[in-house]
């Protein structure tokens, strides 16, 4: 896993959901999923707007040793 699907993870409250982030990112709830389980990874522009939307460091999306 990467610190960034770790983060996505602890964010997800009943106010920020999935669908919410998704929404607001222009992707489907699955691809949010996806994400969050490091089974995927952004592209770079959503990368940058996950960043400015809800702090998500672009370098927290590098991988890391399990």
């Amino acid at each position: 896993m990467n610190k960034a699907s770790i983060r996505l993870s602890e964010m997800m409250t009943p106010e920020t959901t999935a669908a919410g982030v998704a929404e607001v990112l222009g992707v489907t709830r699955q691809t949010v999923w996806l994400w969050r389980n490091a089974r995927g990874r952004p592209s770079y522009q959503q990368m940058l707007r996950l960043r400015d939307e809800f702090g998500i460091p672009v370098e927290d999306w590098e991988d890391t040793a399990e």
